[in-house]
């Protein structure tokens, strides 16, 4: 399995005719069929990172390795990604959109209809692959996103807050699937979040990001058997560790900048 290692990574922006420095040498691993959650407020650069790292975005500085590939070497990478929207294309159903992210991949059709019909059936979706996007809920088209990202097999999938516009009911139903999937499957996921209890629940390891200008805060291992319990007692005090660290970041962080000034 492919392990993901960040090194010295840095990335700014122009806004408003100056440079805003987003990612300021930033350095963890991903140890391959991990769960590993990227946390951060807002602005922090986690989708920023998780886009660099699936070769959809320049980096200034730094490196990404996947295994002992540099992808500034070896290119884009083949990974999955799903996104915070499910980006489904509206004129297309179910089956075809995930048969959309097949094409040049030089597979049969029958081949296709295979791949499509495995991930259908491990989201409980067959029933509805005739179904267009604006049919089924937004819970379903996540789902779809899900099984769109499974349809590439690849070892990895990076996922960009999937479940933060869902109701909680569907997210925590849908964060329990997800991890049925990773179980089944051993894929390395990087999961990109802002929700201190879906970090507890999902992850092997949190990696904690500061505001921008970002760098890596803290990096967290979550020692809990699963399956874990929403609610659970020792949920919950990993809960209350990581709150108490993510507020000591974001004064440390504050008092960082006003001294600079």
């Amino acid at each position: 399995m492919n392990n993901i290692e960040v090194k010295g990574l840095r990335k700014s922006f122009m806004s408003r005719g100056q440079r805003l420095q987003v990612l300021d040498g930033i350095d963890f691993r991903i140890d391959g069929g991990s769960f590993v959650c990227i946390l951060g407020p807002s602005g922090s650069g986690k989708s920023v990172t998780l886009h660099i790292i699936a070769g959809l975005l320049s980096k200034d500085e730094g490196s990404v390795f996947l295994g002992d590939s540099d992808i500034a070497v070896s290119g884009k990478p083949q990974l999955a990604f799903v996104f915070q929207s499910p980006r489904l294309l509206p004129w297309k159903s179910v089956e075809n959109n995930i048969k959309y992210v097949l094409k040049g991949l030089g597979q049969t059709r029958q081949e296709m209809d295979d791949v499509v019909h495995r991930v259908l059936e491990k989201m409980d979706l067959v029933h509805f692959k005739k179904y267009y996007p604006h049919q089924i809920s937004g819970g379903m088209q996540q789902r779809v996103a899900l099984a769109r990202a499974l349809a590439l097999e690849s070892d990895i999938i990076l996922m960009d807050e999937p479940f933060s516009s869902l109701d909680e009911i569907t997210a925590i139903a849908l964060r329990e699937e997800l991890i049925q999937i990773w179980q089944d499957t051993q894929k390395t996921i990087a999961f990109v979040t802002h929700n201190i209890a879906e970090a507890c629940y999902l992850a092997d390891k949190i990696v904690m990001l500061t505001p921008k200008p970002t760098q890596v805060y803290a990096e967290i291992n979550i020692n809990l058997p699963r399956p874990r319990d929403f609610g659970g007692e020792q949920l919950f005090e990993y809960e209350k560790d990581v709150f108490r660290r993510f507020e000591t970041c974001l004064v440390e962080s504050k008092s960082r900048k006003e001294d600079f000034i």
